[in-house]
């Protein structure tokens, strides 16, 4: 407090006015970021749950055709089982087609454990496995153009597929779990097969026809960055397992998601997958770092569900709110600095110096009225109709009529001292007839005017 005591009233009045100022500015600071933030985090995550059903869409057309090829295929050969003639080349034909007419299948198979409804022998070695059962196995070297299928020596490794066998036993088209498998004489590949079971007229199963679908091809397009809206943001694309199918970081492909990412906040995630729901999750992955998650559940009826992912970072959807936050404050900043300018200028030439003015007017005026000086000092203008200026009529007033009272008293006392160098020659008729301002002075005069008629009378 002492230290506000020793400021000049200027600097108090800006003080106050910039320290006003500025708390204004910073509460409206704060609350334009934390609204701009949130209004951010609803429209980021209206975005990520739109491209995670985007994504979804796309995985669900690509799946959908697989499934029109199958189900094509299984009503042609059930059809075919029931003709005598040249069967085994119209289930290759056939196969043929179904492999080329979709760009997702790396390989795809017709295998009959029972061999009694091919009406004889089987016809090429390619088609017969160690256990003398039936299957026809292709593989499209050139999946995205037509043309390039060929055949291939029938793999027990299709056979002992989980999901080959589950079509065996149920009766029902399967999916299977994600996983590398090693066909033929060809590299390991990562993917999943889809099977349709095969009846023969006695609504037995016989076998299945089958593809398994490659992963690279599958999240090509979703993995691009035609889907990115956000700076590191990804796709991902993950079975009902939550065993990971698509990733831009290969080295976790086909690996469980728990495996990968073990810290508490990804159970949110991994709980919306297992509960088969949409959710919008913020958790950490494997870095550590804070993301939002959108997750989009595919459904694909008897087959099962795979699971659409976006995942982007914190940091990336509040760039713009991280921006925005330093603009206001760059903002905030050069105006708090105009606005601390402008108050001092302001206050220092329209109050300050006003006041200063009254100040030295004052002083100027108690100097000649104590005889300290004996100019009277000059009217001062009013700069404007307000308070000061109305305090500086008053006082020009003031020390104008001032100024007339003690001419009159001053007249008054010079007639007075004539008064008495003209009594003291002898005339006793001299009166006082000046009219001074001071009531004392009047009483004064009034006295000696009353002593001059008394003496008068008496001599």
């Amino acid at each position: 407090m002492k230290f506000l005591n020793q400021m000049s009233l200027g600097t108090k009045a800006s003080a106050c006015i910039v320290a006003v100022f500025a708390f204004c500015m910073i509460v409206m600071t704060i609350l334009l970021t934390n609204s701009s933030a949130k209004i951010q985090e609803k429209e980021s995550q209206k975005l990520i749950a739109n491209v995670a059903a985007r994504v979804s869409n796309v995985i669900d057309s690509y799946m959908k055709e697989i499934i029109a090829v199958l189900k094509l295929s299984q009503d042609s050969i059930e059809e075919l089982l029931l003709e005598d003639q040249g069967l085994q080349e119209q289930i290759k034909d056939q196969i043929y087609f179904a492999i080329d007419a979709t760009s997702y299948a790396t390989y795809a198979y017709v295998y009959l454990k029972d061999t009694s409804v091919l009406n004889g022998e089987v016809m090429d070695s390619k088609y017969k496995l160690p256990n003398n059962e039936f299957m026809i196995l292709v593989t499209d070297t050139n999946i995205d153009k037509k043309g390039g299928v060929e055949i291939l020596q029938a793999d027990g490794a299709i056979a002992h597929f989980d999901s080959v066998q589950k079509a065996l036993q149920t009766g029902q088209e399967t999916m299977g779990e994600p996983s590398w498998q090693s066909i033929g004489n060809f590299e390991s590949r990562f993917g999943f097969g889809v099977n349709y079971p095969l009846f023969d007229k006695n609504h037995k199963v016989i076998g299945v026809v089958g593809m398994f679908i490659d992963e690279e091809a599958l999240s090509k397009n979703v993995l691009s960055d035609r889907f990115s809206v956000f700076d590191q943001d990804y796709r991902a694309l993950l079975s009902s397992q939550a065993n990971v199918v698509a990733h831009p970081n290969k080295d976790v492909i086909g690996k469980s998601f728990t495996a990968i990412n073990t810290d508490p906040s990804a159970a949110a995630l991994l709980n919306a997958i297992q509960n088969k729901q949409d959710a919008l999750i913020s958790y950490k992955n494997i870095q550590g770092t804070t993301t939002f998650a959108g997750i989009k559940i595919l459904d694909l009826g008897k087959l099962g569900y795979m699971v659409s992912a976006v995942v982007a970072p914190q940091e990336s959807i509040f760039a713009p709110v991280y921006d925005l936050r330093r603009m206001i404050i760059l903002m905030v900043l050069v105006c708090l600095s105009i606005g601390v300018v402008f108050t001092i200028f302001y206050v220092r030439k329209a109050i300050v110096s006003r006041i200063n003015n009254i100040s030295k007017q004052l002083l100027s005026f108690f100097d000649y009225i104590n005889h300290k000086t004996n100019t009277m000092p000059k009217s001062l203008p009013p700069k404007a109709h307000d308070e000061l200026g109305l305090m500086a009529l008053a006082i020009n007033e003031s020390i104008q009529k001032t100024q007339i009272g003690l001419t009159q008293d001053q007249e008054a006392v010079q007639q007075s001292v004539q008064t008495v160098h003209i009594v003291e020659e002898g005339d006793l008729s001299a009166r006082i007839t000046a009219h001074p301002k001071n009531p004392q002075l009047i009483e004064l005069k009034n006295v000696l005017n009353r002593l001059l008629d008394v003496l008068q009378h008496r001599v």
